[in-house]
């Protein structure tokens, strides 16, 4: 596609990191540090997708 981005902003909150690694919205609030882990893990996988950019 030829897509050539000057820059990219990935925002991520702990609250997205936690639901991407498969916790309730009704649980959002408590600590989940293996649930956080799994989120950085999509996190990422979307980091590698920009660097493909160039």
């Amino acid at each position: 596609a030829g897509i050539k981005p000057e820059a990219v902003v990935i925002v991520a909150t702990i609250r997205a990191l936690k639901m991407h690694g498969g916790v309730a919205k009704d649980q959002l609030e408590e600590e989940n540090v293996d649930a956080l882990a799994k989120g950085m893990e999509n996190l990422q996988k979307h980091v590698e997708t920009i660097q493909s950019f160039g």
